[in-house]
């Protein structure tokens, strides 16, 4: 999911830039995904997170390791501080800490840019040749959402297939509201919640369950994205018609810190 959000980086001459900005959670999936594409294409990283635990400090793994490794430089930051030097990236001065320079591209969380169109437009390309050699009459794709970046650029490349998401942080309108930046939502874009509330980062037993299921079928799934879309999909079974397809958009990466936090909290 995020090759695909970042396949038009991947196609610019390394020339172009020399540093690529980004910020979000100290586990996030862009975050490695950004780090793997700056090491290939020769650029600097820096990535802005709140202050890490000191647990962390202590433990590093997962996607932050895998990060650090490809050679990320990552500026922590008070937590009440935080919004603040997020927002001066926007800004023609960026904060002191952050410093600007020539050829830095600034990449919003998530990769939540309009360059992901591209790719994700090669996805939905490919999700029609398949659904044509399967002769698949009616499709429905379904995929979770943080930025919603992925299931909106799905929706407005396949016009003629319903794409199903759920968000992941905050509410349905939020998330909404977060799509809206791209574009006007398309008609065959829905967004379905669970029945019970869950909220992003969190440890579930029920996500255990999900994420162990899966395992039985020699299918491994994320912790962090996955289970709360199968849920949600499990819920809203009884009103799809004809053929499912499911877009990972989790990677499998994290799921090493996230077993971490499931073993310490005795799940």
């Amino acid at each position: 999911n995020k090759f695909r959000k970042l396949q038009f980086l991947l196609d610019t001459p390394s020339h172009n830039y020399r540093r690529i900005i980004s910020y979000g959670g100290n586990q996030s999936n862009a975050m490695a995904s950004i780090a793997a594409l700056c090491k290939r294409k020769g650029w600097k990283f820096l990535y802005i997170t709140k202050a890490l635990s000191l647990t962390l400090k202590q433990h590093v793994g997962g996607n932050l390791k895998a990060a650090l490794g490809d050679g990320m430089e990552l500026l922590e930051i008070p937590h009440d501080e935080y919004r603040e030097v997020v927002e001066s990236l926007y800004s023609p001065t960026y904060d002191k800490r952050v410093q600007n320079h020539e050829g830095d591209l600034v990449l919003a969380q998530g990769g939540a840019d309009l360059g992901a169109k591209e790719g994700i437009e090669r996805l939905a390309e490919e999700i029609r040749v398949w659904q044509l050699e399967k002769s698949i009459e009616k499709l429905t794709v379904v995929t979770p959402s943080g930025t919603g970046t992925t299931a909106y650029f799905l929706a407005l490349s396949l016009p003629g297939v319903t794409v199903i998401t759920t968000p992941l942080i905050g509410s349905k309108e939020y998330l909404e509201e977060q799509m809206q930046y791209l574009g006007v939502l398309p008609d065959n874009l829905t967004t379905v919640e669970t029945e019970k509330k869950y909220r992003f980062g969190k440890v579930y037993s029920e996500y255990k369950r999900v994420y162990e299921a899966l395992l039985e079928q020699g299918i491994e799934m994320d912790l962090l994205y996955a289970p709360k879309m199968l849920i949600a999909l499990s819920e809203a079974l009884e009103n799809i018609e004809g053929e499912i397809l499911y877009v990972h958009s989790g990677g499998v990466k994290g799921n090493s810190s996230m077993l971490e936090r499931y073993r310490y909290k005795g799940l």
